[in-house]
């Protein structure tokens, strides 16, 4: 019987991943990340998240391979936004989204009284399942924040006391 292999997570806020992280998100939609545009937006993206204390980078490694990672900037008091929690293409449907979404909500109720906010895309059934299944419910009051438009995604929330 082959031994299930399990992740490894942990912060990735270094320069030195940001090459991982880069060919992480290019592998995720290629065809967007082919114009250096959008390659200098993403890199910008992640470099703030690394630099800056209030935003939590962390990533998931299965046998020292980057397979996932999630940006979790600070966006109101005791507030967190998933932006964004991405796996490996070829590592959906095998149950590391939501082992990797159930760590992201262990490191925040760490830090107790604290919420995560996500906003999931309308036509992704299986991630708003996936956030179901990790105890997150729909935001009945949408909040504006990060780069996505709430009209356009389902804003989802967990809250901890």
């Amino acid at each position: 019987m082959k031994k299930k292999l399990l992740p490894s997570f942990k912060s990735v806020k270094n320069k030195k991943n940001l090459d991982q992280l880069n060919s992480l998100v290019m592998s995720d939609r290629p065809e967007k990340a082919r114009t250096e545009k959008i390659f200098k937006i993403q890199n910008n993206f992640l470099e703030e998240a690394i630099s800056k204390k209030d935003i939590l980078l962390h990533g998931m490694f299965l046998e020292k391979k980057l397979i996932g990672y999630v940006r979790l900037p600070l966006v109101l008091e005791h507030t967190y936004l998933i932006e964004p929690i991405l796996v490996s293409p070829f590592f959906r449907g095998k149950g590391f989204g939501k082992l990797f979404l159930n760590e992201v909500c262990r490191l925040v109720s760490n830090k107790k009284k604290f919420t995560i906010l996500s906003n999931v895309e309308k036509d992704n059934p299986a991630s708003i399942k996936l956030h179901k299944s990790c105890g997150f419910v729909f935001n009945p009051n949408p909040i504006q924040v990060g780069l996505d438009d709430v009209k356009e995604h389902l804003q989802m929330i967990k809250r901890f006391k």
